[in-house]
């Protein structure tokens, strides 16, 4: 009996001689070997699923800090923009209120006299005359304004005026300024000048002072203000000094 072998490709024909036999030729296929791939731990995908987790939220913190950063940034230009708006409405407020106040100013006429009354309702004094000097003899008569002071035409001026507690029977200074220790603050007071122009008054300061306190005389920058003083303290050692701020210009 003899084998014969051909080989062709990858199969091996095996067949028997010339025995006769009827079987039939066995075919065999021999396939390459392939690695399996290793299973996949339960720790493996523990740390796939941490580190995907992990990316991910460390993407949401950075979206979530740039958010607020930007939100934080918008909100600064807001404030700056709404401080810039609220300085230059300040500013055109404060433009328009020295225009006016200048307007109001260029309105009232200087008079041509230096004669004055004095209106103080809550003393019940109504248009007493005020001398516009420092006259003892004047001083007897009625309240007088001390000529180094500003009248209240005057910008920035502390129109000072001052008169007897109680002065001399039958004149002007009668018991002039006895009510001047029971004003206080709010209290009215009033000046009108020669052309009729009214000046009023808002009592904003009471202090008692002595003689030689000659401060109390001098202006104040920023201020129109008007100074009642009369003697009070034991023998009218002491000076009484009501002030008040101009609240009102009114033309006659």
């Amino acid at each position: 009996m003899s084998v014969l072998i051909v080989a062709l490709g990858g199969f091996f024909l095996v067949g028997l001689g010339d025995n006769g036999s009827d079987a039939e030729p066995v075919s065999r296929v021999s396939e390459p070997a392939v690695a399996e791939a290793p299973e996949a731990t339960a720790e493996t995908a523990e740390e796939n699923n941490g580190d995907r987790n992990g990316g991910q939220a460390a993407e949401r913190e950075a979206a979530e800090r740039k958010a607020a950063e930007r939100e934080a940034e918008e909100r600064e230009a807001a404030e700056r923009k709404a401080a810039e708006r609220e300085a230059a409405e300040r500013e055109a407020e404060e433009q328009a209120a020295a225009e006016e106040a200048a307007e109001e100013e260029a309105e009232v006429p200087v008079p041509n006299s230096e004669e004055m009354s004095l209106t103080v309702p809550k003393m019940g004094r109504y248009s007493d005359p005020i001398y516009n000097t420092e006259s003892e003899e004047a001083l007897h008569q009625g309240a007088i304004k001390l000529p180094s002071t500003g009248f209240p035409w005057q910008e920035g001026a502390n129109t000072y005026i001052a008169a007897h507690v109680y002065g001399y029977e039958g004149t002007g200074s009668w018991q002039q300024f006895a009510a001047l220790p029971n004003m206080t603050y709010g209290d009215r007071i009033y000046l009108t000048d020669a052309n009729g122009t009214s000046y009023e008054y808002e009592v904003t300061e009471v202090m008692t002072v002595m003689p030689t306190d000659t401060w109390v005389t001098a202006p104040e920058a920023g201020r129109d203000m008007i100074s009642l003083q009369t003697c009070v303290g034991p023998g009218w050692s002491e000076r009484l000094v009501v002030r008040a701020d101009k609240v009102d210009t009114i033309s006659a």
